[in-house]
C-alpha cells in the first residue's frame, strides 16, 4: 500500500478503519472519529467483539458501561494496538465497583497514523504530516434490582489532521439483563453527539447499536455472540465468539461478518490472579494481520472472596466445628 497524496491517505485511512471492529462502514467523509468503533481489549476482540453482552471485566467500559457493576474488585487495562503503515492504537481502562451496587470508570482511547508521506499529483514527495484521535471518557454504572443494571459513558473527542483541529462531546448508553444464571442479554447505543468540526465543515459521530448476550455454558467455558447495526450506512452484522479456560491460560476464537467479508480472530490469555496478559489476532482480508497486546490488574478482593454467600451456607471454620461438637457432648 502505497503512501500517496492527502486525499489518497484518507481515503486508505477510511477503508482501514472500515475493518477493524466488529462493523465500521463508514465511507469516507461520513462520519468523524471513526476510531471510537475500533474496540478495545485484545480479549474481546479475539473473541469477534461479541462483547456487549458478556461484559465481564473492565473493557466493558468501552463495549457496554453497565457490565462495569460485574467487576468484584478494582481493575485497570492497557491495550496496544499495532496496525498498518505505521498507525496504532493505545487505550488505558480503570474501573471500580462503589458501595451500593453502583459503579465507576475512566478510559483514554487514542489512535495515531504515524507520519505518512504527502506527494503531489506527479508522485514527487512534499512532505509529511499525521493525523491522531483522542478520547477521554467517564463512566458510570448502576444495579437496578438483582438482574439489571444501567451505564453511561460520556466522552470528550478531539482529532487533529495536519495542521487543523476539532473537537466534540459524545454519550454512550447501556444496559445489562440477567435472566437467569448463566445468561446476560445486553444493549448499548454509542456515540451520541455533536460531531466533530474541523474547519467549516461538521461530521457526525458513528452512532453505533449493539444487542449481545453472554452464555456460561460451565465456569471455563464462555460463549458470546453481538448484532451491530451503523446508522450512516444502515448496514446490520453479526459477530460471534467464545473463550475456554484452562487453569490459568485462557483460549479464544471469534468470526466477524463485515461489509466486506468475513474475519477470523483468534487470542490466548495467561491469568495470574492479580495480573494477567491477552493476546489477539485479527486477519483482515487484502491488508494483513493486526496484533493486540493487553495487560490487566485485578486489585483488592478476588472472585472467591466476594462472591456473596447465601444464608445459612457459610461453611464452618475447623475451630467452630470442634467447638460445636464438644456442646453437643
Amino acid at each position: 500500500m502505497k503512501k500517496t497524496s492527502t486525499i489518497k491517505i484518507l481515503l486508505v485511512l477510511s477503508l482501514v478503519l472500515s475493518g477493524f471492529t466488529p462493523l465500521v462502514f463508514c465511507a469516507p467523509g461520513d462520519t468523524s472519529a471513526d476510531f471510537l468503533n475500533m474496540g478495545v481489549g485484545a480479549r474481546a476482540i479475539a473473541m469477534g467483539g461479541a462483547f456487549t453482552g458478556l461484559a465481564d471485566d473492565v473493557s466493558a467500559g468501552y463495549w457496554n458501561p453497565s457490565g462495569l457493576v460485574n467487576l468484584r474488585g478494582p481493575q485497570f487495562l492497557t491495550m496496544y494496538d499495532a496496525l498498518f503503515e505505521g498507525m496504532s492504537h493505545l487505550y488505558l481502562g480503570y474501573g471500580s465497583k462503589l458501595r451500593g451496587g453502583s459503579a465507576l470508570g475512566v478510559q483514554i482511547n487514542y489512535f495515531t497514523t504515524g507520519s505518512m508521506d504527502l506527494s503531489d499529483l506527479d508522485g514527487t514527495k512534499i512532505g509529511s504530516t499525521s493525523a491522531g484521535n483522542t478520547a477521554v471518557i467517564l463512566s458510570y454504572a448502576v444495579s437496578v434490582g438483582e438482574s439489571m443494571s444501567l451505564g453511561t459513558n460520556v466522552k470528550m473527542i478531539t482529532e487533529t489532521l495536519a495542521t487543523y483541529s476539532g473537537s466534540g462531546f459524545g454519550v454512550d448508553l447501556g444496559s445489562l439483563y440477567r435472566p437467569s444464571e448463566k445468561v446476560n442479554l445486553g444493549l448499548t447505543v454509542q456515540n451520541l453527539g455533536t460531531g466533530i468540526k474541523i474547519g467549516s465543515e461538521t461530521s457526525p459521530l458513528p452512532m453505533t447499536a449493539r444487542g449481545g448476550i453472554g452464555y456460561s455454558l460451565d465456569p471455563n467455558i464462555k460463549l458470546c455472540g453481538d448484532i451491530t447495526f451503523l446508522q450512516s450506512d444502515g448496514i446490520v452484522g453479526l459477530s460471534v465468539g467464545g473463550e475456554y479456560k484452562y487453569q490459568q491460560m485462557g483460549l479464544r476464537l471469534g468470526i466477524t461478518r463485515t461489509a466486506t467479508g468475513v474475519r477470523p480472530s483468534f487470542g490466548i490469555g495467561f491469568d495470574q490472579g492479580g495480573f494477567g496478559m491477552d493476546l489477539g489476532m485479527s486477519v483482515f482480508e487484502g491488508l494483513g494481520t493486526s496484533f493486540k497486546v493487553s495487560l490487566i490488574g485485578k486489585f483488592g478482593s478476588s472472585e472467591n472472596s466476594t462472591r456473596p454467600v447465601k444464608s445459612g451456607m457459610r461453611k464452618a471454620s475447623p475451630d467452630a466445628e470442634v467447638s460445636n461438637s464438644i456442646k453437643d457432648m
